[in-house]
């Protein structure tokens, strides 16, 4: 059995502050360090060392870590930034972090620590999805000068973000379409009151250029290519979603003045609150469980 006393929160936007304000309430002993925003009854500290000293459990962003290995922080952080092999080996308590590289979670291994993945868990990707939802017709709303009701849109991907996006325009008056691969997601997407549409390389171009007020796209492949872009009208506002490459030609959009926004990390920049609530019962849930082994 593991007693869960002190926890430190490092890094990340306004979803950290959240976290570490609940983890504060709900009586653990919350440190945080290069952490913005309201931490409530969490205590803030100057130094990362500081914060993970004698800390239980290590609670990193979303997405935990930059593309050199380094722990993903907002601008200024009062030191230098740490690799997160350096927090690990600084500490003794469980990391939890999302999106975790292979690479650190071998290293973790290595040296017999305990590395959890907390992005993987899936009640986490199901409750994330709306706040992502809202967030992507936030943006629409914010570049467009007509209503989602009565709207013409495109949701590109039938995924845990694209079943709530969809559903979500669809509640606010939007003529929804679906454009999907599988069979049953298809049928699936009828049932639901929406128009499907097959993705196939060769309907993409016909997509692109079928009128439509706002396309949004939530797979993380290349799908809106050159050849897709070519029929795509100036008129339709692109939103992409989609977690690196993202899901068109960005290079090839701009060079046809079309306007393709990269929408990333929506609810930590719409709704920090609800999104720092959201890892926080994720990692209440972990720990608790934890704890009555």
């Amino acid at each position: 059995m593991k007693n869960i006393e002190k926890i430190a929160v490092l890094g990340g936007d306004a979803r950290q502050a959240a976290l570490a304000a609940m983890l504060a309430d709900a009586g653990y002993e919350a440190a945080a360090w290069a952490v913005k925003g309201d931490i409530g009854k969490a205590v803030r500290c100057a130094k990362w060392r500081s914060a993970v000293a004698s800390a239980d459990a290590i609670i990193l962003p979303i997405v935990a870590e930059d593309d050199s290995g380094r722990l993903n922080v907002l601008p200024s952080a009062d030191e230098d930034v740490p690799y997160l092999r350096d927090i690990l080996d600084a500490s003794s308590g469980i990391v939890l972090g999302g999106r975790l590289s292979s690479a650190f979670t071998d290293y973790a291994k290595k040296h017999k620590r305990e590395a959890v993945d907390y992005f993987l868990n899936e009640e986490l990707q199901i409750l994330n999805a709306l706040p992502t939802a809202e967030g992507a017709v936030a943006v629409a709303l914010e570049n467009l000068d007509i209503t989602i009701f009565s709207s013409k849109v495109l949701v590109v991907g039938y995924g845990r973000i694209g079943k709530a996006l969809a559903s979500l325009l669809l509640r606010m008056g939007a003529r929804v379409d679906v454009a999907a691969r599988k069979d049953s997601d298809l049928a699936r997407i009828e049932i639901a009151g929406m128009s499907p549409k097959r993705i196939l390389g060769s309907s993409l171009s016909a997509l692109a250029g079928d009128g439509y007020d706002v396309v949004f796209n939530t797979v993380p492949f290349v799908l809106f290519d050159s050849h897709a872009l070519a029929a795509a009208s100036k008129d339709t506002l692109y939103i992409d979603l989609a977690s690196s490459p993202g899901g068109f030609d960005f290079e090839y959009a701009e060079e046809r003045g079309l306007m393709v926004l990269k929408a990333l990390s929506l609810p930590g920049k719409y709704f920090p609150r609800t999104a720092g609530m959201i890892i926080g019962k994720t990692v209440l849930d972990y720990l608790s469980n934890l704890e009555e082994k």
